[in-house]
């Protein structure tokens, strides 16, 4: 049985995010049934101010937008705890998930008059958000801040469509955290600078190199070293793009803002005449929506386009079916793209466990995991257990006088260790995963310090001169590790059978382990040897689309 969110009834789950859940959703009316997503912020983020201030200034720039290139939002409330976005249902599949499939049949290019009208397309999109005007009239100038192909919806009618402003901000904001997808960037975005509509050409003017040329246009590894790239901003023009596209690449991508178009209306246009100058050429092909719907249909041949199936989930617990971590590139719908809102940043430099130097592939950073809150009530119960031992002990007549000032070095360094914990308690969001292929990654790269290790003290009661009794051994130290996957993966660890489901943090010793990875949809499997540090938390994400 269906269950109802307000006016809304929920239908199926869609994907899930960082930040928030996807829902299939419809409303009935006298009859009439609307079909429409449903993005709800997930329960354990509800309670952060800033989740909850990124999805409600999300809601509040996404309501203000009405255009044919823009996923729209109808409404936006509050039921019991739920926090909610409605908005429209695309049925298709998103850019990045389609440029991926394709890849792995054949790495060509797609076809330069497909590139440039889905470029064009999303070009008319953004400069109408970069003109919008509030209800008193003045200029809101909205910058998306995270164009990327898996923020570029296509639909099997052929219609391409922007989503997920929730990292938009308004021209001339500047950022203490660097917010979007750093293999997109623009150079003022990575070095924290005001931007404006021009941060979102440039990087829509990658999105077109990554459409023509076949791969992406930044290379690194992770996350800092695509925002090192980014901070640069210099993009080598391959050989073989049409010289009219070639040009407006070279525009739409210099490092200069003023070297760039001045409005995102200005790339639209050279695009469409690119466009409009090519059917004249080439009249047989046909109008580009139609060719663009083809050639997604020729894509996802093979894929179903109904319902999902499956029991439909509750609002109120553990999600039934959820397919989780890239699950837009197997449904097929508004999926992971608006599900995984940016939230605040994670540090860069933060460990992460990568493959053996032998192996050809390096693994993208994962956070570090969330440090538990109650890491300083634990201190301070070793502290008065300490005490009161010490105090049994000297009444007894076991523990010599100085044993108090002992007590007191010990509760001092117990306390450190209890700010230090305090302190170092920080939020952690899943992404990408995001797009680790395409990670909605956000990151700084200010350096994090690790939490130093709790100074352990030990009371030896002296007696009559015979020997203190030997101390048991130390249980052994265990380290949280944040294993994800893009797409999303079942995996176990070792020889443990049991069976996890990423994104998902275990709890490993230090040294050396083995990930077994499986995804059923994708009939892919992958085996990975991970080196667990002594010292510190890790992650790792393994790239089951590679």
């Amino acid at each position: 049985m269906a269950r109802a969110l307000g006016r809304y009834e929920i239908l199926r789950p869609l994907a899930r995010g960082g930040m928030a859940e996807v829902f299939l959703a419809r409303r009935r009316v006298a009859g009439a049934e609307k079909r429409l997503v449903i993005k709800r912020i997930r329960p354990e983020r509800a309670a952060d101010p800033r989740f909850l201030d990124l999805f409600v200034r999300e809601a509040r720039l996404s309501m203000a937008l009405a255009h044919q290139n823009i996923v729209p939002v109808f409404d936006f409330g509050r039921v019991g705890d739920d926090l909610f976005l409605a908005m429209e249902e695309v049925e298709g599949h998103d850019l990045g998930a389609t440029l991926a499939r394709l890849r792995e049949k054949a790495p060509d290019p797609i076809d330069p008059v497909l590139a440039a009208f889905i470029a064009a397309e999303c070009a008319a999109g953004l400069d109408y958000a970069h003109r919008r005007h509030g209800p008193d009239g003045e200029a809101l100038q909205i910058v998306h801040r995270d164009i990327s192909p898996r923020n570029v919806l296509v639909s099997w009618a052929g219609e391409v469509k922007l989503v997920d402003f929730g990292v938009a901000a308004l021209a001339g904001d500047t950022d203490a955290s660097v917010r979007g997808t750093p293999a997109y960037m623009a150079p003022e975005q990575a070095r924290r600078e005001a931007v404006d509509g021009r941060t979102d050409v440039y990087a829509l003017g990658l999105v077109l190199w990554e459409m023509l040329v076949g791969r992406r246009a930044r290379g690194g590894a992770d996350s800092a070293a695509m925002l090192a790239e980014a901070r640069n901003g210099t993009v080598a023009i391959p050989d073989g793009i049409p010289p009219p596209l070639a040009s407006v690449l070279a525009r739409a991508i210099a490092p200069l803002r003023d070297d760039r178009y001045a409005s995102a209306r200005e790339m639209h246009d050279e695009l469409d005449a690119y466009v409009v100058a090519e059917r004249a050429r080439h009249p047989e092909l046909g109008a580009p929506r139609r060719r663009l719907a083809d050639w997604l249909a020729a894509a996802w041949e093979g894929e179903a386009r109904g319902d999902l199936a499956g029991e439909v989930v509750g609002l109120d617990g553990k999600l039934v079916t959820f397919v989780d971590d890239g699950a837009d590139e197997v449904l097929g719908r508004t999926g992971r793209s608006i599900a995984e809102t940016v939230g605040p940043e994670e540090d860069v430099s933060s460990s992460v466990v990568r493959r053996p130097s032998s192996g050809s592939d390096e693994a993208a950073p994962v956070p570090a995991p969330q440090r538990r809150a109650w890491t300083p009530w634990i201190a301070t119960l070793i502290v008065l257990i300490g005490a009161i031992v010490i105090i049994v002990a000297q009444r007894s007549g076991s523990v010599p006088a100085a044993a108090p000032d002992a007590a007191s070095a010990s509760a001092s360094a117990s306390a450190s260790a209890s700010a230090s914990a305090s302190a170092s308690v920080s939020v952690s969001d899943a992404a990408s995963a995001s797009d680790a292929a395409t990670v909605a990654a956000s990151a700084t790269d200010a350096a994090s310090a690790s939490d130093p290790p709790v100074p352990r003290h030990h009371v030896h009661p002296v007696g009559s001169g015979s020997a203190s009794p030997p101390l048991p051994p130390p249980p052994p130290t265990l380290r949280s590790v944040k294993v994800g996957a893009t797409p999303w993966a079942y995996f176990t660890v070792d020889d443990d059978p049991t069976r996890h489901e990423t994104p998902e943090t275990v709890q490993l010793t230090p040294g050396r382990h083995v990930l077994h990875f499986d995804n059923p949809t994708l009939h892919i499997t992958r085996t990975s040897p991970i080196e667990v540090p002594a010292d510190h938390d890790t992650g790792y994400v393994e790239h089951m689309d590679r």
